[in-house]
């Protein structure tokens, strides 16, 4: 494991920090007529939905239908609650991105109000998975300080995570100020990109794992007088639905 030179030091401008009803207000409705629910009150109803663990729009619809009160508190302002086919219209017209963008903003000034408290600096992880049955591959970025998935972007055919990543990245840092650590796998771990989050006071954690012989060998090579190894940490392998340990010993994979 190998980590990039610490950031210099420095404060980060704290942007007033509004609730996130307010962030969907600021949003433009594309849509042009039939619009009985305000496009604020959608928008809440489903992050509220999906905080209250109901992780499809059907779920969603059924849980507003049920709760009146609750549809009244968070800006409905129709006696009947929306349709699924409502939810559907909507997002056939709304620019994605500028829902993530919004959202991104409020999570930065979040994060930012919550470094002038004391707190540290957000750490986000970097992977890239295909998703099954569609073929479609992306990178992801996910916090652990929220539990939260950051943002993805998709790995074109002429493009592998590394290169996609890189290209993106400077887009990221500009998005997302507020993050300081990135964790990566080996196939990140390149001279190109430790120096770019250097330059831009970011660290990097890149993990090398023994079946990974050359880059195991090269960071051995030139940082073997420096590795240590923590004595609170166990690797694991995933394989056949097992998780292996060092000695080979496989157990259950935790669902």
């Amino acid at each position: 494991m190998v980590r990039s030179p610490a950031p210099a030091s420095g404060k980060l401008p704290v942007p007033a920090l509004t609730s996130l009803h307010e962030v969907f207000s600021r949003i433009p409705d594309p849509r042009r007529s039939n619009r009985r629910h305000s496009l604020q009150a959608l928008l809440s109803g489903l992050l509220v939905g999906f905080c209250a663990g109901h992780n499809s729009m059907r779920q969603v619809v059924i849980f507003l239908r049920e709760e009146k009160s609750l549809r009244k508190s968070i800006g409905f302002t129709h006696p009947t609650a929306p349709s699924q086919s409502t939810y559907n219209r909507l997002f056939n017209q709304l620019d994605a991105k500028l829902l993530i963008d919004a959202m991104g903003e409020w999570l930065n000034a979040l994060a930012l109000e919550r470094i002038g408290k004391g707190r540290r600096k957000s750490a986000v992880a970097v992977d890239g998975k295909t998703a099954r049955g569609t073929g479609e591959h992306a990178v992801y970025l996910f916090m652990q300080d929220y539990w939260l998935l950051l943002d993805l972007f998709e790995v074109g055919e002429k493009a592998n995570e590394y290169s996609q990543f890189y290209r993106k990245l400077d887009e990221i840092l500009e998005k997302y100020p507020f993050l300081s650590i990135f964790t990566m796998d080996a196939l990140f771990a390149q001279h190109a990109l430790a120096e770019k989050l250097t330059q831009q006071g970011r660290r990097a954690i890149f993990q090398i794992k023994d079946n990974q012989k050359e880059t195991h060998r090269k960071m051995r090579q030139f940082f073997g007088t420096i590795a240590h190894r923590s004595p609170d940490v166990e690797t694991t392998e995933k394989k056949w639905g097992l998780h292996h340990n060092e000695k080979g010993v496989g157990r259950k994979r935790p669902r």
